[in-house]
């Protein structure tokens, strides 16, 4: 993501804060850091895995780990966009 694309966003998903570290180091405005957001913040509690709203990168998993991360995912996008549409009144 180039810094034109982080400004034209309303909004900024993460799934890990090492991502927050690589948009600070790649010289990010504080508005923009301002935008940042945990995807796995709009996890279900239960969902969180250990407690901190990080998704984890399946990368090094098996099958059943990228499904479980999938669905992270897809529930945490479906309340992200739930809370974004009731942000902007529709």
């Amino acid at each position: 993501m180039n810094q034109s694309m982080l400004q034209r966003s309303d909004s900024i998903l993460i799934m890990d804060p090492q991502h927050l570290d690589d948009l600070v180091t790649q010289g990010a405005s504080q508005q923009i850091l301002d935008r940042v957001q945990l995807l796995g913040s709009y996890l279900p509690t239960a969902s969180a895995v250990q407690g901190d709203n990080v998704i984890l990168d399946p990368y090094f998993s098996n099958r059943e780990g990228f499904l479980s991360v999938y669905e992270q995912i897809d529930t945490a996008v479906l309340r992200w966009l739930e809370s974004y549409l009731e942000s902007v009144g529709f």
